[in-house]
């Protein structure tokens, strides 16, 4: 005789009680519990969490060689994303420029395009920071994008190809990193979800075995009690 056969009318009551309430409580939790959507607060210890290799394995071959810089890569992955000078510049960031013959070129040239394809960016860049030495630091392409913004007399100095090329790469990081963004995400978001399905689960098992064994220990005292008057 096996156990399931040697238990009387309450404890297969039970048995089967104790099935439908973990079916019930269980399935609840899986449809209700976890679908709720997540806050940054929550959500960033995930994002942080996020390796490295997770998200280049899902980059293209030419997003990760656009973001082969670990610091770019990084800046996509929480959510933000340089800023493409050409397209934003800060011509008020610069110092006032004096005359053209001061700055390095042929004060002839400046107001008309050059007889070449012209400058450029990192030559244009180049001569700026060596008349400007508090220059000397800043980034060539910021330095390009706000003196053609706040002095448009240049545009006839640098090769418009050049700025193009310039341009175009950061439109491609930028897109690159936007879509590290999104890969962070999905993957932290997939991370916090299973968390929080795990936990559900355990606070469900958990209320389960708790009122499962509560609903017992109150049918073992009331078959107790019972006993105790049907023995006189």
């Amino acid at each position: 005789m096996n156990v399931m056969q040697r238990l009387n009318g309450w404890q297969r009551l039970w048995v089967v009680a104790t099935v439908a309430w973990s079916v019930i409580v269980l399935t609840l939790t899986l449809n209700a519990g976890v679908s709720g959507a997540f806050t940054e607060e929550e959500l960033r210890p995930f994002i942080d969490a996020v390796p490295d290799r997770a998200v280049r394995a899902r980059l293209t071959k030419s997003e990760n060689a656009v973001l082969s810089d670990r610091t770019e890569l990084l800046v996509g992955m929480i959510g933000g994303n340089i800023v493409n000078p050409y397209r934003q510049p800060d011509p008020k960031a610069l110092p006032e420029l004096e005359s053209a013959a001061q700055n390095g070129f042929d004060a002839n040239a400046l107001g008309k395009a050059p007889t070449g394809p012209g400058l450029s960016v990192a030559e244009f860049a180049r001569r700026l920071k060596r008349t400007y030495r508090d220059l000397a630091d800043k980034n060539d392409d910021v330095i390009v994008a706000n003196v053609l913004a706040r002095y448009p007399v240049y545009h006839g100095v640098v090769d418009p190809q050049s700025l193009a090329a310039a341009s175009n790469t950061y439109d491609e990081t930028i897109a690159a990193q936007r879509h590290t963004s999104e890969i962070t995400r999905s993957l932290a978001t997939a991370a916090a979800t299973r968390q929080r399905r795990e936990r559900a689960i355990e606070i469900s098992l958990m209320t389960v075995v708790i009122s499962s064994a509560l609903l017992y220990l109150l049918g073992w005292s009331v078959a107790w009690v019972r006993h105790g008057f049907t023995a006189q």
